[in-house]
């Protein structure tokens, strides 16, 4: 239904669209006209694809951390975590900071690679940023919450869990 635009590796509707069409748009030119339409979707597939390659590498990464460390410290999920942190305050302080990152790529590597990589980075970078603005009472808060919370959520889910299998 869709085709690439040539030589640009964009997506656009196909030319029989009723809204290309009433337009009189060829779809070699419907990127143009319909730049929002275009930027979700590539929004959407390039978040998808390196969704898809984080939650591989958190795989591999806290398997290998696991092997490498053993097994009485969750090492692999401290590993990726902080990885995730770092990485993310590269990435954001890049994207926000210089022209080094588009929103596209910046999307696709802070959403997409790292939220599946970890959902940690995100809560770290949020609470830095908090603690450089001078809102220590946000920060600690939201240590608290996202601790708590957190706790709170694991052990409800598991008590649930339990509680439908019937196991210990």
């Amino acid at each position: 239904m869709f085709q690439v635009v040539e030589n640009t590796g964009l997506v656009a509707m196909p030319t029989n669209s009723k809204r290309f069409r009433k337009k009189g748009l060829r779809s070699d030119i419907a990127a143009e006209a319909d730049g929002c339409y275009l930027s979700a979707m590539q929004n959407i597939l390039l978040i998808a694809v390196f969704g898809a390659t984080g939650a591989i590498a958190r795989y591999a990464t806290s398997g290998w951390a696991q092997r490498l460390c053993g097994d009485g410290f969750p090492y692999g999920t401290l590993i990726v975590n902080v990885l995730g942190c770092f990485l993310l305050g590269i990435v954001q302080h890049l994207a926000t900071q210089s022209t080094a990152f588009p929103e596209l790529w910046r999307n696709a590597l802070a959403i997409g690679f790292l939220g599946a990589f970890t959902t940690f980075s995100t809560f770290g970078y949020e609470t830095v940023k908090h603690l450089e603005a001078g809102n220590w009472s946000v920060a600690l808060g939201s240590i608290s919450a996202n601790l708590a919370l957190g706790f709170a959520a694991v052990w409800a889910g598991l008590a649930l869990a339990r509680l439908l299998t019937s196991s210990p």
